[in-house]
């Protein structure tokens, strides 16, 4: 009986010892947890604290990318004065003056006669004609300008009316033409626009002048200007012009094909309010 007694305190005292071994175990578990929680904390704390004062902190890829964008150019930003230098654009007189504009209605006119002051200061005139050359005559249309001046309050008036210059010639030879002896027949913004519709109609058009009229030389010069359509009905017409000078008499006549003729009557309409001068009434001041 005795032995057995002993038998069970050895058991009590060896379940006891491993209880407290098992304990012992978590706490050692439990405070190597610790332990390296505090190391963790301790060695982030270290680095926070090691980093220099001047150093700048990481960037965003938002401030990446504003730092890729292009400095803007010289002119200001895109609300600036003037606008920004990524849409600058010309004043529109300067983009006028690009394609021959500027005062005294654009150099795209044939001939230059502007004088006195409200004129054109671009001096890069450009001469234009459009010819129609045929075996034994051709001719030539070219427009005159309308002249301006400015009176003393500023006001740019139109002191002359422009024109449409026909001039006509014979052939002296295959393509060689006699210009020195050619005929001319200026047409007024009103005969200009008669004489296009009256082609759209496939109609036959006259006008007769006399530049001395209202003067000493009345009659000393009569011009006689005429288109009618070819008899073929090909939609051609023939362009005549008779002249009579001190009792001598010339006449030119050019046959014109229907392409050619619709040519003509497209430059009529475009320059009928040209050389009226309206054109200078849009025009950049």
């Amino acid at each position: 009986m005795t032995t057995m007694r002993g038998q069970r305190g050895a058991g009590r005292r060896s379940v006891s010892a491993l209880t407290t071994g098992v304990v012992g175990a978590e706490a050692i578990t439990q405070n190597s947890r610790l332990a390296h929680r505090a190391t963790s904390t301790t060695t982030r704390a270290t680095a926070s604290s090691s980093s220099s004062p001047g150093q700048q902190p990481s960037r965003s890829m938002s401030s990446d990318l504003g730092a890729m964008r292009p400095p803007p150019l010289a002119g200001g930003g895109l609300g600036g004065g003037g606008g920004g230098a990524y849409q600058q654009q010309q004043p529109p007189q300067q983009q006028q003056q690009q394609f021959g504009g500027g005062n005294g209605g654009g150099n795209y006119y044939a001939s230059n006669t502007n004088g006195g002051s409200g004129t054109s200061s671009n001096s890069n005139n450009v001469f234009v004609d459009y010819g129609v050359y045929k075996t034994k005559g051709a001719l030539k249309i070219k427009c005159v300008r309308p002249t301006f001046e400015t009176d003393a309050g500023g006001r740019k008036i139109m002191k002359r009316a422009g024109g449409v210059l026909f001039e006509l010639a014979s052939s002296t030879a295959p393509r060689a033409y006699d210009w020195g002896n050619k005929g001319s027949f200026m047409l007024s913004g009103t005969e200009a626009a008669e004489l296009a519709d009256r082609m759209a109609a496939n109609a036959p058009c006259s006008f007769f002048h006399d530049p001395g009229a209202g003067g000493a030389n009345r009659g000393a010069v009569n011009k006689g200007f005429k288109t009618e359509p070819m008899p073929d009905g090909s939609g051609g017409l023939f362009v005549n012009l008779s002249t009579t000078s001190a009792g001598n008499k010339s006449f030119h006549s050019v046959p014109v094909s229907y392409g050619e003729s619709a040519a003509i009557r497209h430059i009529l309409v475009y320059l009928v309010p040209r050389v009226l001068g309206f054109d200078e009434v849009f025009l950049p001041q």
